[in-house]
């Protein structure tokens, strides 16, 4: 569980960079429109300053949104780090014997729950098996 955390942080914090970049790229862009605007005037009909300003503004605003969020996902992608690191891979073997005598339990369970329900049948008495005491609770 841990482990999928983890990844799905990793997911979030690359699709984080991702935005970065390319709120950076449009941030460039409009500065780049801004200062080649003389040149681009010939070939483009001519625009209010308050346009490629607002332009600008907006990119920046996304950039910054942007900065602050992979920051944010850097911290907890660290904190997750190193709460992973402190597991070592004993810990997770551990976990998938507990999980394989789970379900080797659970087999053994229906056999008895099976055998119990028959001799409750030939005896004329109710029997529950214990999952329908589990959801009833």
């Amino acid at each position: 569980e841990t482990r999928e955390a983890l990844l799905a942080q990793r997911a979030e914090t690359d699709a984080a960079h991702v935005e970065v970049a390319r709120a950076l790229s449009a941030a460039a862009a409009a500065q780049s429109q801004s200062q080649s605007q003389p040149q681009q005037q010939q070939q483009l009909p001519p625009r209010s300053p308050g346009e490629s300003s607002h332009a600008a503004h907006a990119a920046a605003r996304r950039v910054a949104s942007a900065e602050s969020e992979a920051q944010r996902l850097r911290g907890e992608n660290g904190d997750l780090r190193a709460e992973l690191d402190a597991l070592d891979p004993a810990f997770f073997d551990e976990v998938m014997d507990m999980k394989r005598a789970y379900h080797e339990q659970t087999g053994v369970l229906e056999q008895y729950e099976g055998l119990l329900r028959r001799y409750a049948a030939q005896l004329g008495v109710p029997f529950t098996p214990a999952a329908a005491l589990n959801h009833t609770s």
